[in-house]
């Protein structure tokens, strides 16, 4: 690998992937990860603008540790386009084989590219979805976890005639800062008895 991402370069990937590796995407024509992009007929990757594939452009586990905790991250090495790299995202060291797996697929596409093979899966939609669902099976684990981890809240119902006690304390109010004792449209039998 003939990349080395900097703390700065780390620090805006991790602000941009709040979560672990998103998923493998596939058209009829490209294959796909995060905004990255591999034609299945041609030599030609893309994050935005085109791009012929190098001799060594490939994609890369790249270990490394942020505020003490260690990841890997799946970073595209363009073999010295530009962009230089592209980091699709991260997994913690302790579930690498997702990230492991996609690289490996990926790089076995990217050598059929140069190899001039098109992609046995061209035209037809669905590896990707079963390639997901066997690589990432922990992430409804995650979430279901991720929803428990919020308590909801426990929001009660206002109590019967909360409308007309609210009333009655705003003319309190109004009549303590006007300087009366009277409490405002008291029947006047009440008054009376005061």
């Amino acid at each position: 690998m003939t990349i080395k991402l900097t703390p700065n370069d780390l620090k805006i990937e991790m602000d941009r992937y709040r979560q672990p590796l998103g998923t493998l995407r596939e058209t009829p024509h490209e294959w796909g990860l995060g905004v990255w992009t591999l034609s299945k007929f041609t030599t030609t990757w893309r994050i935005g603008w085109g791009h012929e594939l190098r001799e060594t452009a490939m994609w890369v586990t790249y270990p490394f540790t942020w505020f003490g905790a260690k990841f890997v991250g799946v970073v595209f090495d363009s073999g010295g386009d530009d962009p230089e790299w592209y980091m699709a995202g991260w997994e913690r060291d302790y579930n690498t084989v997702p990230a492991e797996r996609v690289v490996a697929f990926l790089n076995a596409e990217i050598a059929d590219r140069r190899a001039g093979i098109v992609s046995k899966y061209n035209g037809r939609i669905g590896l990707a979805e079963d390639r997901r669902k066997e690589m990432y099976d922990y992430e409804d684990e995650v979430e279901s976890r991720r929803a428990n981890s919020f308590k909801p809240l426990d929001l009660d119902p206002l109590p019967e005639g909360w409308e007309k006690e609210r009333e009655e304390t705003i003319r309190r109010q109004e009549a303590k800062a006007s300087g009366s004792n009277r409490t405002p449209d008291l029947p006047a039998d009440v008054e009376k008895q005061r």
